[in-house]
């Protein structure tokens, strides 16, 4: 996922990824290449765990 409203400019490149069988995690990406080379930023619980794959990150929300 990008978020297509950023709080911060520099948060327009970054990506974001949920796991089925980890629903209640979000991993963050500072970068396309991080992405694709599967290096984690940052991780983040989520205090609910989520189902489906209808997630979206806007204006710095999950």
């Amino acid at each position: 996922m990008r978020d297509p409203n950023p709080i911060q400019p520099e948060d327009g490149e970054k990506y974001w990824l949920t796991r089925i069988d980890y629903n209640r995690l979000l991993e963050e990406y500072d970068t396309k290449e991080m992405f694709r080379n599967r290096i984690i930023t940052k991780n983040y619980t989520l205090l609910y765990p989520f189902a489906g794959n209808g997630q979206a990150i806007n204006s710095g929300y999950i």
